[in-house]
């Protein structure tokens, strides 16, 4: 397959969790103009009137009729140890971006649902990446960093690595220390306009509620 990747530092990666319609939904998907769909993400995608650039993985989520009109956008990947989701994030790790946006990576099956947002957290590549949701996002914190937020807004912080010594500024119950099991840091709150965060190593989950659903 011929395919000139565009000079963008962001693309929009579509998998093939629950479809979500909503004006946020809506306004980010639009600010792309490159998406790479995970095999049956396609049908997300078409619902949005918008094109796919580049189909990846077995095609066994596609009906006949979208395999043969997107025959030359797709690559063909086998490989059953990895979901569509990681062959597209692996194949992306190749190419000139440095930020990809997941859509449509929750809901239906529960189990893929905690394995794409933990792919987040665990899997290795160079790029920057979130989950885009309609009730909230997904991020990874690997510095300090200062984020947009709005008072009010709700926060978890997830890691799997108990090591890990988080500070936060700005939130209702600010961290000074490690959070020793996976839901200790949930259930928090944004008490500005942003939030600080920094850690001492490794990397950190962030969720960040939606209310502009």
């Amino acid at each position: 397959m011929k395919n000139n990747f565009p000079n963008t530092e962001s693309v929009a990666i579509i998998a093939n969790g629950c479809f979500e319609k909503s004006d946020y939904i809506k306004k980010k998907i639009n600010s792309f103009n490159y998406f790479v769909c995970c095999d049956g993400g396609l049908a997300n995608l078409l619902k949005y009137n918008l094109e796919p650039n580049v189909i990846i993985g077995d095609l066994d989520s596609i009906n006949e009729e979208n395999k043969i009109k997107y025959k030359k956008k797709t690559i063909f990947i086998k490989n059953q140890n990895e979901n569509d989701l990681r062959k597209t994030i692996k194949w992306l790790s190749n190419k000139t971006i440095n930020k990809a946006s997941i859509f449509f990576a929750t809901g239906k099956r529960q189990d893929h649902c905690i394995g794409n947002i933990f792919t987040l957290l665990q899997y290795e590549t160079n790029l920057d990446i979130e989950i885009i949701g309609k009730y909230g996002d997904f991020s990874i914190i690997n510095k300090t960093k200062t984020i947009s937020s709005y008072k009010g807004q709700s926060i978890s912080l997830f890691s799997t690595d108990p090591t890990i010594f988080i500070r936060t500024k700005n939130l209702k119950y600010n961290l000074n220390g490690k959070l020793k099991n996976l839901y200790q840091g949930t259930l928090n709150e944004s008490m500005s306009s942003n939030f600080k965060i920094s850690i001492s190593h490794g990397k950190v989950l962030i969720y960040k509620e939606n209310i502009l659903n």
